[in-house]
């Protein structure tokens, strides 16, 4: 009996919930664009790290049983029939619903048109001041060509032996005009289909069609000793964007003689190619030019903690905070950094880096702190996908500034999000630790769901100090390392033995006639040996209830196997991106959160951290929290056995997010935070 659903599979059906946001009517308009681009992006990201090991593991497969099909050339038909149906829904969408809403309120997209005839010369003259002077043509045949990752290019074909490539780089996708009252907006494509064959050296071509390839973003990188880990890391990003093909999307009217001829010259096989829309890159909806307040997501004012007007040290002596970002200020965990690194008795600063903001007000404290004297150790992983660069800028400011920095151990990721803060009062050291669900980034805090602890208990900071001890030695764990964490769960060392452990008592208590009831909010689930223990907690009659975003393996509600499990997915105007564990362990209950979804990589490749939460106003805030997600009927979906989406929407009630703002407003209102 099959026992997981595919990875990848239910990845790109959380892809799919992203895409029915266009279609909800209680979704702000050009909010609405912003779905369709995020569809667009991930996707994107989906061929570049997905669909290289697809085809990875089919041509291993196949040299391993001759030429017969095996169940990777099964997936992966799978695979390319969904997205056939998204990218139909897709067109669907954008042409029979978000167009004419649009119109209705007076903008006017221009899609699968001929340019309008009263802008025709303004256009023109557009065409010839800013974008004929950027233009690289390139003649086939003459040269072979290399078309860049993700990079727009239009093919003008005429006859077998005259064939060119156009592109336009750092062109704005967009014209937009304002007339009487209304927005017109044209594609550059249509632009280019209207003013290219004007070109003497076009002249006479007849057919212009757009096209992108999209490229193998793994980096290769020898993680051996002695192996300068940041130096091979910028070697490796400079070659990024032109790694193998993935996909040659293309559009789907293009002659089969152009396609076979263009397929030849820039060396992609028929397999790579998908058939697409008239336009590609649609993730550029995220720069429409037109932006008007009423048509997008109100503006939200972040909730204050209490007293925070105090030094936030203080407001950590009086009482542990917990902050759940973006609905309250993420103020107080940049202030965590920012006042320490002023403040006269704390002698050093510690952090870990996994995607820190570009212009980081984190990074700007920790490079004062350092520069103020204090001792300043800061653990940056460089290999973080897409934020490499970006981390190897940081980790050379903060060495310059004089911080110690460690980096990326070898065969190991660090993705814990963790900090503290050491004070010296006198001949005494206090310690005042971070935990959190997401990034120290003050930009995504703004539109990721999460969690983040700040505290003065001793144990926890205790088990921080010793965990950053351990980094800074820039290895795996050894079987001698003797590291007892008192309280922090940390992989490698007894994370995952940990929630194996909370399963077994909730199965326990099933099997001994008691409740047994297991709440869990991740961003994935894939370990096949933490799934197994939960369907083992649900054939012994324990409840379990999972919040998953994307990935999830599990098979909910399968007779005899999954018969007490749910699973809801959340989609809306934030990312739910928090991690939280709920276990009711005869009432005496767990409450765990930290950084740490469960896929292989997270429990088994990587060092992350989770806590126990011990303030029974936390634990029960944390409590409400799933509680009001769990109960949500608008926002979330059931994940079926298959992986697809069942709607659950009764039309009644807040979205989740909305009721957790007006939650939190009034918990603070009423003093209960």
């Amino acid at each position: 009996m099959e026992k997981f659903i595919h990875r990848d599979i239910s990845w790109l059906y959380f892809n799919e919930r992203v895409l029915d946001q266009a279609l909800r009517e209680d979704v702000p308009l050009l909010e609405r664009l912003k779905f369709l681009a995020i569809f667009s992006s991930n996707l994107d990201e989906f061929y570049r790290v997905r669909v290289p090991i697809l085809h990875g593991l089919r041509r291993v497969k196949k040299k391993q049983e001759g030429h017969a099909k095996t169940d990777n050339d099964n997936v992966y038909k799978q695979v390319k029939k969904i997205i056939g149906q998204q990218q139909k829904k897709f067109g669907a969408i954008i042409s029979e619903h978000v167009i004419p809403s649009l119109k209705e309120e007076g903008i006017y997209l221009s899609y699968n048109h001929s340019i309008p005839q009263q802008f025709y010369q303004e256009i023109g003259h557009y065409f010839t001041n800013h974008l004929l002077p950027n233009l690289q043509i390139t003649k086939l045949h003459e040269m072979s060509f290399f078309p860049v990752n993700n990079v727009l290019y239009y093919l003008v074909t005429g006859h077998a032996d005259a064939m060119y490539i156009v592109s336009l780089p750092d062109a704005p996708r967009f014209f937009h005009i304002e007339q009487s009252g209304k927005d017109y907006v044209i594609f550059v494509d249509d632009i280019l289909k209207a003013f290219l064959p004007k070109i003497p050296q076009l002249t006479g071509l007849y057919g212009i069609y757009t096209f992108k390839v999209t490229r193998d973003a793994d980096l290769t990188i020898d993680e051996g000793l002695g192996v300068d880990i940041a130096l091979a890391l910028e070697r490796e990003l400079a070659k990024r964007d032109f790694g193998l093909a993935t996909r040659l999307l293309y559009q789907s009217d293009i002659p089969a003689d152009s396609l076979t001829a263009l397929l030849k010259n820039i060396g992609i096989r028929k397999s790579s190619t998908v058939r697409g829309g008239t336009y590609h890159n649609l993730k550029d909806f995220f720069s429409f030019p037109v932006k008007r307040d009423e048509l997008l997501y109100p503006q939200r004012k972040s909730i204050q903690v209490p007293d925070h007007d105090l030094p936030i040290i203080e407001m950590i002596e009086r009482k542990d905070l917990l902050i759940h970002t973006p609905y309250e200020s993420y103020e107080s965990v940049v202030r965590f950094f920012e006042e320490s690194a002023a403040h006269p008795e704390v002698s050093a600063l510690y952090t870990s880096i996994y995607r820190i903001a570009e212009d980081s007000r984190i990074g700007r404290a920790l490079i004062t702190a350092a520069k103020n004297g204090k001792r300043v150790y800061v653990f940056v992983e460089l290999k973080a996908r897409f934020d490499e660069t970006n981390n190897i800028l940081w980790a050379k400011r903060l060495a310059e500034a004089g911080a110690t920095v460690t980096y990326s151990i070898p065969h190991l990721k660090v993705h814990a999000k963790i900090g503290l803060i050491e004070r010296e009062i006198g001949e005494n050291k206090r310690y005042y630790g971070l935990i959190s669900t997401g990034n120290l980034n003050e930009s995504t805090a703004k539109i990721y769901t999460d969690h983040s602890l700040l505290t003065k208990d001793i144990e926890v900071t205790t088990d921080l100090l010793e965990l950053f001890t351990f980094l800074q030695k820039r290895r795996v764990k050894k079987k001698n390392d003797e590291l007892a964490f008192r309280k922090l769960l940390v992989s490698h060392f007894n994370l995952l033995e940990e929630f194996k452990t909370r399963i077994d008592e909730e199965i326990k208590l099933a099997r001994a006639g008691k409740k047994g009831h297991i709440r869990i909010k991740l961003n994935n689930i894939e370990d096949e040996e933490i799934i197994n223990k939960l369907y083992e907690a649900s054939q012994a009659g324990v409840k379990v209830d999972l919040i998953i975003r994307s990935i999830c393996r599990i098979m909910p509600g399968v007779p005899g196997l999954s018969d007490n499990i749910r699973v809801k997915r959340i989609v809306g105007r934030y990312l739910e991106h928090s991690r939280i564990f709920y276990c009711w362990n005869d009432g005496r209950e767990h409450t765990y959160m930290g950084s740490s979804d469960w896929m292989i990589r997270n429990l088994r490749h990587r060092i992350e951290v989770c806590v126990p939460v011990r303030d029974a106003s936390h634990r029960n805030e944390l409590k409400e929290y799933l509680r009001l997600q769990w109960e949500d009927r608008v926002s979330a979906v059931a994940v079926a056995n298959d992986g697809r989406n069942r709607e659950l929407s009764t039309g009644e009630g807040l979205p989740v997010q909305t009721a957790i703002q007006n939650w939190l407003q009034l918990s603070v209102k009423n003093g209960d935070i």
